[in-house]
C-alpha cells in the first residue's frame, strides 16, 4: 500500500507539472553509477554499472532564460564486481523524478544550459546477479524501513548538469549526488550506503 501511495504521489506531481507546461517529450539515457559507502574498504572493489532509464520529460518556462524541467522514469542504479571470469551485478530499479531549475542562453535554435536541483526516487526491486562459469542466477531482496529489510524505500539527493538544446533535440550530462542512507537501520551510526551516478540523456520534445 505504501508503494502504491508514492508512485501515486509521484505520478500526480509530474502531471502537475506536465500540466502547465509548454514542452513536453520522452527521454532516454545511460547511467553510470555505483554505491558510496562511508568505509574506504567497501568501495575498493566496487566498478561501475551501465544501466538505462527512459521515460518522459517536460520543460515549463518561467521567462526568456530560466525554466523548470521534470522528469519521471524509470530508472536502474547499482554496481558490479568482477572476479576469476564472474561479474556479480547489484541492481536497483527505480520510478525516478528528477526536478531541476535551468538556465539557458544562446538563440532560438541552439541553446546551451545549466540546471540544478532535487531528485527522488522510489525503489520496486533489488537484485544481485551472478554470471561466472560455474554458476548464473541471482537472488532478490526485501525493500522497506523495516529491521528484516535490505534496502529502503526510497532515495533522495541532488542533481547537476547542463547540455544543449538542438531545435527538438536535448542532449544532456547529469552527475546525481544520494544524500539519504539506503540502508533503512545502516550499519552503525557513523556508516552510510548512498547512491552515486553519472548520466548522459537525449530528449525529444513533442510540441517545441
Amino acid at each position: 500500500m505504501k508503494l502504491k501511495f508514492l508512485l501515486g504521489s509521484a505520478f500526480v506531481l509530474f502531471m502537475t507539472i506536465n500540466a502547465q507546461a509548454q514542452e513536453f517529450g520522452a527521454r532516454i539515457g545511460g547511467n553510470f553509477s555505483r554505491f558510496n559507502y562511508s568505509v574506504d574498504e567497501y568501495n575498493q572493489d566496487a566498478l561501475s554499472l551501465f544501466s538505462l532509464h527512459i521515460g518522459a520529460t517536460a520543460i515549463l518556462p518561467i521567462n526568456d532564460n530560466i525554466r523548470i524541467n521534470g522528469s519521471l522514469l524509470y530508472s536502474q542504479k547499482g554496481e558490479r564486481f568482477k572476479d576469476n571470469g564472474s561479474t556479480l551485478k547489484e541492481v536497483v530499479n527505480y520510478i525516478h523524478l528528477p526536478f531541476a531549475v535551468e538556465y539557458s542562453f544562446g538563440g532560438d535554435q541552439i541553446k546551451p544550459f545549466i540546471q540544478a536541483g532535487p531528485y527522488f526516487s522510489i525503489a520496486y526491486s533489488y537484485k544481485d546477479k551472478l554470471d561466472s562459469p560455474d554458476l548464473t542466477g541471482e537472488v532478490s531482496y526485501d525493500i522497506g524501513n523495516s529491521e528484516s529489510d535490505d534496502i529502503a524505500p526510497t532515495d533522495f539527493g541532488l542533481n547537476i548538469g547542463g547540455g544543449l538544446d538542438i531545435e527538438k533535440f536535448r542532449i544532456g550530462l547529469n552527475y546525481e549526488a544520494g544524500i539519504s542512507n539506503l540502508f533503512p537501520n545502516g550499519w552503525n551510526a557513523n556508516e552510510t550506503w548512498k547512491n552515486s551516478s553519472f548520466n548522459i540523456n537525449v530528449s525529444y520534445f513533442i510540441n517545441r
